[in-house]
């Protein structure tokens, strides 16, 4: 990228969109409606996403020409917030006029709702309880769940996911497709028919299959994807309560974590709902647990051999840069300890490229890429476990594995502040991490150190794991369907 990542950036561009959303909404009250109902949450959370990544956008931010030495915008949309943050002198030539035909086309299919094909849907009730997923990912999340509630539930997912239908089908697992159903007019709708006309595409959808389906309740992971809102929108017009479980964590609070309103956020300890519950006043939350981990872990951590390295990928606040320093370090620890075995774990959106994984090729070092090796897995063999601001930082700590915040964004600490709270170490520098690491394989006392400050850490967070977890989640759903009736 031209420009460094930036939390400052992400954060402030998440509080600038919230304004941006509300000072539309507030001159014209139905500009982010469609159909009865509103999806200005909705639209938020599709401007954070496209946005976020701009080059020109963040280069603005950081203060830099934009004309002379950063790219363009890349959308439309990322020149709606340019011109609402920094004004129209600054932003005036965000847009290129090859790109002013994009959203030109997007009014015109929004207008037309014209679909190639038609896509066939079973005609029955598919399950009493709906899982949503929107990929491979969040569907393997979800398998536990859905063994569970073998019988009573069934997996939503989109008919052009053909990859993930594939898989669900040879897995067993019985699933109902959503998607284009044939041509239709739509009414133009302000805001989101010029900037965000997907919104209104699969709200249709949404809605056809929810009426056609019948669902007592619908379960999704993390709840903080456009596509997540419009269900949540869409189910509380039929009536039919949609839950959200947290999947991971983010240390920063951007638009994905604001202005929920699920019948019920799933969260894995109350230590969370304190930190989401300012963000989302309307938000009901309930501790479950975390019911990808082990419900037991037979061996202490400062008993295990080995680290673990957790990559981040690209994106959002993190440059290649800091993921190469951060995989840089597998390599150094192996050599340095070459009796330790370093596991490393690709972020399960960005796998290994073949330059990466030759970086990595040392006899002690393994790769342990999912679903092939879970993260339990990972965590149970491990020591201690390195990180920038993955959700595997929280997740260490449940399994007794000593995590490394190896922070050199800028980020001011980790949220939850681990470190203040004896539960792990934070660090700026490679030569620190790389240090700590070392001391910890090396010392296992050293280790044993942080044992209580972790587990009062964990009852915080984690209200219960594996067999137990699953249990609090399908009790919940089940409140919610008894509420309902």
């Amino acid at each position: 990228m031209a420009s460094e990542p930036s939390y400052e950036f992400a954060a402030q561009l998440s509080d600038q969109i919230g304004v941006l959303v509300a000072g539309i909404a507030s001159a014209s009250p139905e500009a982010f409606f469609y159909r009865g109902l509103d999806f200005g949450h909705a639209f938020e959370l599709y401007t954070y996403y496209s946005v976020v990544n701009d080059e020109a956008l963040h280069g603005l931010y950081a203060g830099k020409d934009h004309t002379a030495r950063i790219p363009k915008f890349s959308s439309d949309l990322s020149h709606l917030v340019a011109r609402h943050w920094f004004g129209e002198e600054k932003a005036r030539q965000g847009v290129s006029g090859k790109l002013m035909l994009v959203p030109l086309r997007r009014r015109l299919r929004a207008l037309l709702g014209w679909k190639l094909f038609h896509t066939p849907h079973q005609k029955r009730r598919a399950g009493e309880i709906l899982l949503f997923a929107s990929s491979l990912r969040f569907a393997r999340y979800l398998m536990p769940i859905a063994d569970a509630l073998k019988g009573r539930c069934a997996f939503l997912v989109s008919a052009l996911a053909t990859d993930l239908c594939a898989e669900l089908a040879a897995a067993g697992y019985e699933f109902a497709t959503y998607g284009p159903a044939g041509p239709a007019l739509r009414r133009m709708t302000g805001m989101l028919t010029r900037h965000a006309p997907a919104i209104t595409l699969v709200a249709d959808e949404i809605d056809e299959a929810l009426r056609r389906l019948a669902p007592s309740a619908i379960l999704l992971s993390e709840g903080n994807a456009p596509d997540d809102e419009i269900i949540n929108r869409v189910g509380q017009r039929l009536e039919i309560p949609v839950a959200c479980l947290q999947q991971g964590w983010s240390p920063l609070v951007h638009s994905g974590f604001r202005n929920m309103s699920y019948a019920s956020m799933l969260v894995w300890g109350d230590g969370f709902a304190e930190i989401l519950r300012p963000h989302n006043p309307r938000q009901s939350f309930v501790a479950v647990g975390s019911h990808v981990l082990f419900s037991h872990f037979e061996t202490p951590g400062w008993q295990r051999r080995g680290i673990a390295v957790f990559s981040m990928g690209v994106g959002l606040w993190m440059s290649a840069q800091d993921e190469k320093l951060l995989l840089s370090l597998a390599p150094h620890i192996a050599r340095a300890m070459p009796g330790q075995t370093i596991l490393v774990r690709p972020h399960p959106i960005f796998p290994f490229d073949e330059e990466t994984l030759r970086s990595l090729a040392l006899p002690n070092i393994e790769i342990a890429a999912g679903p092939a090796i879970s993260l339990a897995e990972v965590l149970a063999r491990s020591r201690a476990a390195v990180s920038i601001y993955s959700s595997t930082i929280l997740e260490s700590i449940a399994a007794g594995t000593i995590p490394v915040v190896f922070n050199m964004t800028t980020m001011p600490h980790y949220l939850p502040d681990v470190a203040a709270a004896g539960a792990g170490v934070e660090v700026k520098t490679f030569e620190a991490a790389a240090q700590t690491l070392v001391r910890f394989l090396s010392d296992p006392e050293a280790a044993r150190a942080f044992e209580p400050a972790m587990q009062t850490f964990e009852r915080k967070y984690f209200a219960a794991r594996g067999a137990e977890a699953i249990a609090n989640i399908v009790a919940e759903l089940e409140r919610l369907m008894a509420s309902k009736s």
